[in-house]
């Protein structure tokens, strides 16, 4: 499972990037993350099991709104990339991408 859990997280990264190039065009806003944790055979033990979420957007306006967020340029997080629950995740899109009082 360890060897065939890179293959299909590729695969999925593929699917996601055809979908952009197909049908994407400047105003487009893709974010994607997993939908569970890892299995623990993934992690090898690590006490880690973080969901990767990324954002792709053409418009440098939207990166500038998350800009403050600490994150990792690309797909793959660094290892010292801020870890959020999901109800974080949530609050901060919400702030930054929501209506303006």
């Amino acid at each position: 499972m360890r060897t065939e859990y890179p293959d299909s997280v590729e695969y999925s990264l593929r699917g996601l990037f055809g979908f952009m190039r197909r049908y994407a065009d400047q105003t487009t806003v893709l974010v994607f993350l997993g939908d569970h944790q890892p299995r623990p055979e993934v992690v090898a033990g690590s006490p880690r099991g973080d969901v990767p979420t990324t954002i792709v957007a053409h418009d440098r306006k939207v990166l500038d709104r998350v800009a403050g967020w600490g994150w990792t340029p690309g797909p793959k997080p660094a290892g010292d990339a801020p870890i959020w629950a999901m109800n974080q995740f949530r609050k901060r899109s919400l702030k930054a991408f929501g209506p303006r009082d």
